[in-house]
């Protein structure tokens, strides 16, 4: 390891180390805050003094000198109480002070130097508990997504190498009951031989198989951490909240010890922050108004985990006011004059963006912004956000559920006109089979009935594309329950389900409504996994213009499906444009370079190309050059979907040749197929 990457990898250990310190520090001055007069208090200033001690080291092993000697000045005013066995009279507004300086040093970054970094030889102080090399290493977080990538690829590798043995144990058996009708010494004896070969691969599957699994759990639970940390590291943040808004306000912690995914885990921060700083300022009450209601004088924040499954449920409940609903309605009628709503209705208004019952704006709250990040924040890790419970004078309860780990997601497979999706299975409530007679048409929409409940019933297919399906018989369909309502998903054939790692679309691709990301099947196969959030969200906001399902129509003579090209050396990138225009009624063939793409548009006839720009041996632009070259494409409409997006390229892209040019940045599903239409005049339904 060269010098610049030990420096590095030394600051990052240096950082970790550092922000563990000053949680401790805070833990330290809040118990003492609390119990000014405890046994324990000159243990507690001593924990204190060592911790900074500790910093002032660690800063100086790695020339952070601005932090070594903000440690210094706070260590300076800790030696003289060292003796106290009582916390009263000290200053731990001004110790905070101190505190807050080194977090805002630590969060600045590391100080730069104009020469090479110099690493100084760190300074063992004889006060401080070393931790030993052989029992403790970090690790960043980055190395184990990549490890448990590769574990990813390694069990579908292996799923794929099941089907392999099945397959071959099939030809196995076939000739078991070809050999019942008659052959030769010579076929008996090879048949013989290749028994024994099968029955080892099957046996040595099962092997990698186990080996493979345990491998995966290790992985997963070297990820996994005790939200401890997180719900800690709230006590400081609850006490400068109540101070400044004059409110006395406890916080009590449970379930520390449950285990997340360290990725989840700080996916979590930033709306829990929302939901503390909005308990505070809109639930808990002043002092004197809960000696009105004969509570006590400090109110109460619950912060507990518990996991559920698979999922894990955070818990913020507190004793306040509870929600106001009759303000939450006026508001809402000043937005929707004339609506009626349920309270089930308006506790939903709350998450959206903008929303706020309060009438001015103050530095915790008030512009309504705060439930609408705590959801989107939720969505983010496939979880869900919910108010579990509000009542007037005793309090209200938050629940957010996510999943364990986001490393790998069990999903359902559901074709739909020709495609395969993935739905993650937390997200499904059940799976039925429905026939025309069982919907029925609730205020106009199709619907069906399960468990006493409606659900507004939707084909996936005409949900992502918008356009109708037709169907005969009986059809598959997912229960999907969320906060926002339950849908009822209809597809073509259920798949199975499968163990899938789930990534992301490639940079420069930016999100695309409904999608949460792509998976390869043991087959090769790339599919689109769905975010089931989104999914009822779209559904629910434009039911009255999702066409519906056509039962048991004649079928009358398809037209021919005219035929596109796709040319994108990203595999994703390729599956993701195939599946927009194939479910827009296109027929689509794929290549992944320019000369791939060359060839088959010699060989093959094709009504419009969309290609890439920067590819393997024949780049986009060669491409479109050699297109207008020949006499037989010269008419081709070509469309160049690429992340350069700068002016020239722009220029250069029309310059040889190209009908239009999108930027994936820019990307939009239906700007796409806005202009594939135009380019091939069409109207969206006469494409589908």
């Amino acid at each position: 390891m060269d010098e610049e990457a030990l420096a590095l990898e030394l600051m990052a250990t240096y950082r970790a180390e550092a922000r563990e310190r000053l949680e401790a520090v805070t833990r330290v001055l809040l118990e003492l805050e609390r119990e000014p007069a405890a046994p324990s208090t000159r243990e507690r200033i001593e924990q204190t003094y060592r911790e900074i001690h500790s910093l002032k080291g660690a800063a100086r092993s790695v020339s952070q000198s601005a932090m070594e000697a903000a440690a210094h000045a706070f260590e300076d005013v800790l030696v003289g109480a060292r003796d106290r066995d009582s916390a009263e009279g000290l200053p731990l507004q001004s110790w905070y002070t101190h505190l807050d300086r080194l977090a805002a040093l630590l969060e600045a970054g590391p100080e730069r130097k104009a020469g090479p970094v110099e690493i100084a030889a760190p300074r063992i102080a004889s006060d401080t508990t070393a931790v030993p090399t052989d029992e403790t290493i970090r690790v960043t977080t980055r190395r184990l997504d990549r490890l448990m990538a590769d574990v990813g690829t390694l069990l579908v590798s292996e799923q794929a190498q099941m089907q392999t043995v099945r397959e071959l144990s099939e030809l196995t058996g076939r000739t078991w009951r070809v050999s019942a009708l008659g052959v030769s010494p010579e076929v008996l004896a090879l048949r013989e031989q290749i028994e024994p070969v099968v029955q080892a691969l099957r046996q040595q599957r099962i092997e990698v198989r186990r080996h493979l699994q345990t491998f995966d759990d290790d992985m997963r639970a070297l990820r996994m951490t005790p939200v401890r940390n997180l719900f800690y590291s709230f006590e400081r943040m609850v006490r400068d909240l109540a101070q400044a808004s004059g409110k006395l306000v406890r916080l009590q912690v449970s379930g520390e010890e449950t285990e997340l995914d360290r990725g989840v885990l700080d996916g979590l921060r930033d709306p829990l922050v929302h939901l503390i700083r909005n308990a505070i300022d809109h639930g808990i009450e002043s002092p004197s108004e809960r000696a009105v209601d004969t509570k006590p004088e400090a109110g109460t924040l619950r912060l507990s985990a518990s996991r559920r499954g698979s999922r894990v449920v955070i818990t913020l409940e507190d004793d306040g006011r509870g929600i106001d609903l009759l303000a939450v309605r006026r508001q809402a009628a000043r937005r929707q004059p004339g609506r009626a709503a349920t309270d089930a209705e308006l506790l939903e208004l709350l998450f959206q963006s903008g929303f706020s019952t309060r009438e001015e704006v103050s530095e915790v709250s008030g512009r309504g912004l705060g439930l609408a990040i705590v959801r989107q924040g939720v969505k983010r890790l496939h979880g869900t956000a919910a108010i579990a419970r509000s009542e007037p004078g005793r309090g209200t309860t938050f629940q957010l559920t996510v999943p364990l780990t986001l490393a790998t997601t069990r999903c359902l497979l559901l074709a739909a006109s020709g495609n395969t999706y993935a739905v993650p299975l937390e997200a499904i409530h059940r799976t039925l089979v429905v026939t025309q007679e069982m919907v029925v048409r609730l205020q106009g929409q199709p619907a069906i009935r399960f468990e006493n409940r409606a659900a507004n019933f939707f084909h996936l297919a005409a949900l992502l594309r918008g356009s109708s399906v037709a169907a005969n018989g009986r059809l598959p369909i997912l229960i999907l329950d969320a906060p926002q309502g339950r849908v009822a998903l209809a597809g073509d054939e259920l798949r199975g389900e499968q163990e899938l790692v789930v990534k992301q679309l490639p940079d420069g691709v930016p999100p695309v409504r409904c999608i949460a990301g792509a998976a390869m099947l043991a087959s090769g196969e790339v599919i689109l996994v769905l975010d089931p959030g989104e999914l009822i969200e779209r559904a629910l906001a434009t039911v009255a213009a999702v066409p519906g399902i056509s039962w048991n129509a004649a079928a009358a003579p398809a037209p021919a499906r005219m035929r596109i090209l796709v040319a994108d050396d990203s595999l994703t990138t390729r599956t993701l444009e195939r599946n927009i225009l194939q479910a827009a009624g296109y027929e689509v063939a794929v290549a992944p370079d320019g000369a791939e793409a060359w060839r088959l548009l010699q060989s093959q006839p094709f009504a419009l190309l969309v290609s890439d720009i920067e590819m393997p041996n024949v780049d986009g632009f060669a491409l479109t050059e050699r297109i207008r070259a020949e006499s037989t494409l010269r008419s081709l409409p070509i469309v160049l979907v690429t992340a350069r997006a700068t002016p020239e390229d722009r220029v250069r892209g029309l310059q040889a040749g190209a009908d239009a040019y999108i930027a994936k940045r820019e990307f939009r599903q239906s700007e796409l197929l806005d202009t594939v239409d135009r380019l091939l005049g069409r109207t969206r339904m006469e494409a589908a």
